[in-house]
Formats: C-alpha cells, structure tokens, sequence
C-alpha cells in the first residue's frame, strides 16, 4: 500500500471506473462510470491529506482505498472510529483476498490513529458485498437513506483484527 500522489489520481479514477463497470455489469448500482466530477474532486482533495491510497501487487495496481476520520451524517453514533470508503479491487484480481489484506491494513491505520473502530457501508442492494463484509467480521447497524440512496452500515472493532 502506498499514498497516492497527485499524478496518479488518472491510476485511482481507471481503476474505480473499471470497478463500477462490473460491478454495473452485474447490476450493482453502487458506482456510476466514469466517475462524475464529485468523485474526481473528492480525491484530488483527499490525495494532499494523505487519504487516498494505492495497493501494489508485483509492480500493477490491484486495489485503491480512502480514508477518512470524520464522522458524516449518515453514520447515527459517535464512535472512536477510522472510516473506509472507496474500497475498490479491480475485477481481474478478485478471489487473491486483496481486499481481505486492504481491510487489514486500514485496520492497522486506523489503530495507529488511535481509533477503535473501523467504519465502512455499501449501497444495501448490494447482498454480495453486504455478505463479504460480514464474513470479515463486521457488525451490520442498520440501513440509512443519505443523498438519495439506501446504505448498508458496517463496523468493527479493531481489537478483533
């Protein structure tokens, strides 16, 4: 895993494309492709705070994650918590547990930053996702209704890493 730097926002928003168009190949409508303009922007202003990260696997990119230590609107408690958002493996790597070791990674982040918790959602639609999350050990809270959309929460806690 290594920060993104800005010249490889154009890596970052490639990848997150190729995602969304399987993941919309699959009907899951959890992303739109290419990434609209909020998205380019949230990164271009994330990457300066050293939020946005790459994961490497023999010299390709095989992952990007975001994270974030603001709680937003949609999340109902308080928590000591590190969030993970824009968690994305690209298609031809799936089944390597790339993202099983991202999440790991983010864990350990998050515990440096002194947090206990790690937060993450998905759109609810998405059982396959809302399954894999769980099968990683995160407790399901609930499903809210931000900007339009159905979001399934996620968290754990970081001492069961």
């Amino acid at each position: 895993m290594r920060p993104v730097t800005p010249e490889h926002i154009g890596v970052v928003l490639a990848l997150l494309d190729d995602v969304a168009k399987w993941m919309l190949a699959k009907g899951v409508q959890q992303w739109e492709s290419p990434p609209p303009q909020w998205v380019r922007d949230l990164i271009a202003e994330e990457i300066p705070k050293g939020n946005v990260f790459l994961a490497w696997l023999d010299g390709a990119v095989v992952g990007t994650v975001r994270l974030d230590w603001q709680k937003d609107a949609m999340w109902p408690t308080e928590r000591e918590a590190g969030y993970v958002y824009t968690l994305a493996v690209h298609p031809s790597q799936h089944g390597k547990r790339i993202g099983e070791a991202m999440l790991s990674w983010a864990a350990q982040r998050i515990r440096e930053r002194g947090k206990r918790w790690m937060r993450l959602d998905c759109i609810a639609s998405n059982q396959a996702l809302r399954d894999y999350y769980s099968g990683q050990g995160f407790a399901f809270l609930g499903v809210v209704l931000d900007v339009g959309f159905e979001w399934a929460l996620f968290e754990k806690e970081i001492k069961d890493w």
